[in-house]
Parts: structure tokens; C-alpha cells; sequence
């Protein structure tokens, strides 16, 4: 089940798509300035399929390479202001290593040691999976300048009751505790159906990260498949999406609240997808906003120009009792307004919702071997009177060589910063002809 449920997600959405960050900055206009700072090509990395981190300067995020087997990297700008932008591989999981296979982001606490997960690898010859159920580690960077950084494997997955296969990014607290989701795992086979994680650092240097189990996901009313990470707000309470499951089937929008005192979390359903207008298949982390939380559906909608609909972005709202109100409050439309919007969003200071979908855009350019109908766009909406209504409008069109297959959004200094997972340099044999990935700013 483990494997046969990663086929089939990974064979659907190709890669998972998501991170997103909220860093809040004044609305500004990004259309038409779009720049590919850096091209993939395959040596240094190949298909990014995650989201970036930044430090206020340095970008960083996670890659595959040529033997699949994955990289960190680091992309730094010209010092002069102009010029090429740099990439340093940080680390290369190595061959017959431990562990590989990055299909999530990074969190980086004040220290600057960055913190990620592996799909693959870990333990072996578990019923699970015999390959490996998936690691945490972390990479902590030199104390002098020009040395290497070491990785640190904190913790391997047995794909039974701990779960397998985290594909989310990971979240830190300030005390050092690290939050995230698997795919698999949850029960005593690993047969089903996910879990939200939570990883504790020693109490002493040199001792064991200990894992607890906030919730095993069990394919029925509480969602399967929690393919995104967590949000957590201020008060402790997690939040997150499943793919699949719920009343619905199509996916769910869970709420975890830690206990006042010992005892278990609970889950909470704020809402479950039907697949209809209101939207299925949530793959994105969720961004809060003034006390609501915001995300995207890749299917359903109200537009007929997809099979399962185009894809939706929704919005969620508590009253003073706790009572959680949905709104799918826009429709992709397929074609040039794009469709199947994977990752989560960006929001800024005054509210507005930055996005990428996987599809649309020129459908002219078919883009890979798959006849693919367009490359993909990023996109803004607007809140209008009060967030009654919405302004949907395009800043980016992908046409394969400058990417396609975005995925989410950073906002930072005025800048949208992203990833494709292909496009770039579509000579390249090394990725099939359709380009290794990209870099890209937009708003610089």
C-alpha cells in the first residue's frame, strides 16, 4: 500500500508541490517583470520540486540530481547588484547512503541550521517498506567559512504506527520542536493512511529526537493522505489538508489542538471536499490571514474546460464559537487563467493572494510528453469590497523555457520567488529535452 499509494499520487500530480510561506509586505504590481535567475542543469540539481526558504540575503531549498538521489542548495545573488546569480550545493546525498530522495522544503531555525525530510531510505527490511520509510535530518553549517555542512540524520521512519513517506515541509516552534506530516503509515501494518508528526530534540547533547504521533489518519472521516505540511498558529493548534478521505472523499481541511495537559491531541474536520464546485484533491499547505485561513483545491470548480474541474481556491473563517465557515471563492477556468493549482499561497499586508497552477496559461504549448495544456501561470486575487468579491488577474505566463510546472510562492522584499520543477534549458538531454527547472523572481 505504501508504494502503490506513492505511485499513484506521484503518477497523478507528478511531483508535490507543497510549500508556501507568508512573509507580508505592501501590494505592489509584479506583472512583466519576470527574470529566470538561475537554469537547473541537471549536475547541479535537477526537477526542484519544493518551494524556497530565505535567510534575508540566501535562498535554499531541495533538488533531485542525476542519480536521483537528491541535493540542498543555496542561491545567492550578485554581490555588485548585477550579474549571475551563484548556486553552491550544500549537501549531496551520496550514493548508497542512508538516506535520499527530497520531495519536501526546508525550515531553518535562528542558527541557520536548515531542517528537511527524505521520501526514501532509513530504516530497511521494515514490512513497510523495504526500501525505507523516509528520514528527518538536519544540516548544520561550518564554523569556518568554506568548510563543509554536516548532515545529521535525526530520525527514520518504520512506516507502521509512526507513519512513512513525509512529503510536507517541516515547521519549527521556538522551543525547537519540529511538526510535519507522512503520506503512509499510521497503523500497525502501514498500510494507511498518514500522520502528523512531532519531533522533539534531546534534553541533553548527544541524545535521541523522540517522534509522537498526533493523529493517525485512518482513510475514513478524518482524511488520508496528508501530502502538505502543517500551519501552526499561536496558540499551538495545527492545521492542514488531506488529499483524499473525508465525507466528502474528495480531501479534507483538519484542525489539531494539542492537550491542556498530557492526553492526546485532538482532530477537528473544519470542512470535507465533495469534488463538486467547492473543489477536491487539496494538495496545499494552508496560509492564515487575519484570523482565516486560505488554500487551493487542484480539482473541482465551477468551469467545465477540465474533466474533474479546473481547481478552486478556498477560504475558511471562524466565528466567536469556535464554528468554521467555507468558501470556495474562486474557480480556475482552464485555459489562459490556468488550472490544477497545487501549492499553497502567498498573501501580503493588504491581503492579497499570490498563486501558481500547474496547467493553463498558452495552451498552445503542450510542455512535456504528457500534451500538458500550457506550462502554467502565477496569479493574484484581489479582495474587492471587503473580500465580497475577487480580482483574478495573470502576472506570469510559463512558455517551458523560462519553466513550467511552478510551485509555491515566496514573497519577500517585494519579490515573488518560486521553482519549476522542468523547463529552463530544454536542450538539455540530461531531463528528457524539457529543461531541469528554474530559479525565478518576479517583481525584480
Amino acid at each position: 500500500m505504501c508504494n502503490t499509494l506513492r505511485r499513484k499520487i506521484l503518477h497523478t500530480l507528478l511531483i508535490t508541490f507543497v510549500f508556501a510561506c507568508s512573509l507580508f509586505i505592501n501590494s505592489q504590481t509584479f506583472a512583466g517583470t519576470y527574470e529566470a535567475v538561475m537554469k537547473f542543469d541537471g549536475a547541479d540539481g535537477l526537477a526542484p520540486n519544493t518551494g524556497l526558504i530565505t535567510d534575508g540575503k540566501n535562498f535554499y531549498g531541495t533538488a533531485l540530481n542525476s542519480a536521483y538521489l537528491g541535493v540542498v542548495y543555496e542561491l545567492s545573488p550578485p554581490s555588485s547588484g548585477s550579474g549571475p546569480w551563484t548556486e553552491t550545493v550544500l549537501y549531496s546525498f551520496p550514493s548508497g547512503g542512508d538516506i535520499w530522495d527530497p520531495q519536501a522544503g526546508l525550515a531553518r531555525d535562528a542558527q541557520g541550521n536548515l531542517y528537511g525530510t527524505t521520501f526514501s531510505g532509513g530504516l530497511r527490511g521494515t514490512t513497510a517498506c523495504s526500501d525505507g520509510c523516509g528520514a528527518v535530518f538536519e544540516l548544520s553549517p561550518p564554523s569556518e567559512p568554506g568548510g563543509s555542512w554536516t548532515e545529521t540524520t535525526l530520525y527514520e521512519f518504520q512506516g507502521n504506527e509512526d507513519g512513512g513517506g513525509p512529503e510536507g515541509t517541516l515547521i519549527l516552534d521556538a522551543a525547537g520542536n519540529l511538526y510535519g506530516t507522512t503520506v503512509n503509515g499510521g497503523d500497525v501494518y502501514g498500510a494507511c493512511c498518514g500522520t502528523a508528526f512531532e519531533l522533539s530534540p534531546p534534553s541533553s547533547s548527544g541524545g535521541a529526537w523522540t517522534e509522537t504521533v498526533l493523529h493517525d489518519f485512518t482513510g475514513g472521516s478524518d482524511g488520508e493522505a496528508p501530502v502538505a505540511g502543517l500551519y501552526r498558529d499561536s496558540t499551538g493548534n495545527l492545521y492542514g489538508t488531506t488529499v483524499t478521505g473525508g465525507f466528502g472523499s474528495s480531501g479534507t481541511v483538519y484542525k489539531l489542538s494539542p492537550p491542556s495537559s498530557g492526553g492526546a491531541w485532538k482532530e477537528k474536520i473544519l470542512y470535507s471536499f465533495t469534488g463538486a464546485s467547492d473543489g477536491g484533491g487539496p494538495l496545499s499547505v494552508l496560509t492564515e490571514y487575519k484570523g482565516s485561513l486560505y488554500g487551493t483545491a487542484e480539482v473541482g470548480g465551477s468551469s467545465t474546460a477540465c474533466s474533474a474541474g479546473c481547481g478552486t481556491v478556498f477560504k475558511l473563517t471562524p466565528n466567536s464559537e469556535g464554528v468554521w465557515s467555507f468558501t470556495a471563492f474562486y474557480s480556475l477556468q482552464g485555459q489562459s487563467d490556468g488550472s490544477q493549482p497545487r501549492s499553497g499561497l502567498a498573501v501580503d499586508s493588504a491581503g492579497n493572494l499570490y498563486g501558481t497552477t500547474a496547467q493553463g496559461g498558452d495552451v498552445s504549448k503542450p510542455c512535456d510528453e504528457k500534451n500538458y495544456d500550457g506550462c502554467g501561470v502565477v496569479f493574484e486575487l484581489s479582495p474587492q469590497s471587503g473580500g465580497a468579491t475577487w480580482n483574478y488577474a495573470v502576472l506570469h505566463t510559463f512558455d517551458g523555457p523560462d519553466g513550467f510546472l511552478p510551485n509555491a510562492l515566496l514573497l519577500s522584499h517585494g519579490v515573488l520567488w518560486g521553482a519549476t520543477l522542468q523547463g529552463g534549458a530544454v536542450s538539455l538531454t540530461v531531463c528528457g529535452g524539457l529543461g531541469c527547472g528554474v530559479i525565478f523572481g518576479l517583481g525584480l
